[in-house]
């Protein structure tokens, strides 16, 4: 688990713009996006909105988040698809 001052120091030291980006895809209401981060490496957030995010996986290659960035794309198009009103 990560401690609070590598939380809070990937959080300043985090650039998207510059990130390594493996993937950025929209679902619904739903962004899912996986990129290199300067604290934990690899991973991928599901941001609901602006605001709201959760890291959902961290990987050891980029190789890795690029599969692993679409397995959670498609959970979240199956999720929206049971789910949309």
């Amino acid at each position: 688990m990560d401690d609070i001052f590598s939380l809070l120091c990937g959080i300043c030291t985090n650039d998207y713009e510059t990130a390594d980006k493996c993937g950025h895809d929209c679902v619904g209401d739903y962004t899912v996006d996986t990129c290199d981060t300067n604290d934990c490496g690899y991973e991928t957030a599901i941001w609901k909105g602006n605001n709201n995010m959760v890291i959902v996986e961290r990987y050891p290659s980029k190789q890795d988040a690029t599969i692993g960035h679409y397995k959670w794309v498609i959970k979240e198009i199956r999720k929206y698809e049971n789910f949309k009103p």
